[in-house]
């Protein structure tokens, strides 16, 4: 049987604090024809993402809240990372607890700050698939109306037809 070898141009990060999750989400996605990084938390995504140049940049992230007493590190990479990233990557939340410490919910609070999508542990991998996927093809279609826009007014601005200068 013959192996497909994903393309770069579907990347993929998984950060995720579970050793069992990365390497589940990795086989599957790989499987699926995804490039996929994984790494334990959101700080270590936002690092890999500085540290790396925006063309090997993933489309998605699948980010696990990783819910502390005092910390919330998935949603604070998320604000960043919406704030510095904001067209160019989509993020999904993924957490085993829908609500925050306060009470509040965590799939409300990712949506304010920017996430795509919220996937609660345990998770089916069909489904995910299914929002990696449209968030993966939504954020090509954003890459591409956000560049080609300026090339297609250029070219719109070019075509109005000037009229003959009066005498």
């Amino acid at each position: 049987m013959e192996t497909t070898q994903p393309t770069l141009e579907k990347r993929v990060l998984v950060a995720d604090d579970d050793e069992m999750i990365r390497a589940l989400l990795d086989r599957f996605l790989t499987k699926h024809n995804y490039f996929v990084q994984v790494l334990t938390d959101g700080n270590e995504a936002l690092d890999y993402l500085q540290k790396t140049e925006p063309s090997k940049h993933p489309k998605v992230i699948l980010m696990d809240n990783d819910v502390g007493e005092t910390r919330c590190v998935g949603l604070n990479a998320l604000e960043k990372i919406k704030q510095i990233y904001n067209h160019d990557i989509s993020v999904i939340m993924m957490s085993g607890s829908p609500c925050l410490p306060d009470g509040s919910s965590l799939e409300e609070a990712a949506k304010n700050k920017g996430a795509v999508g919220f996937v609660e542990k345990p998770f089916n991998l069909d489904m995910l698939l299914e929002k990696v996927n449209a968030c993966y093809q939504e954020t090509v279609e954003k890459r591409t109306s956000v560049y080609v826009a300026p090339a297609q007014a250029s070219q719109e601005t070019q075509a109005i037809p000037t009229s003959p200068a009066s005498p």
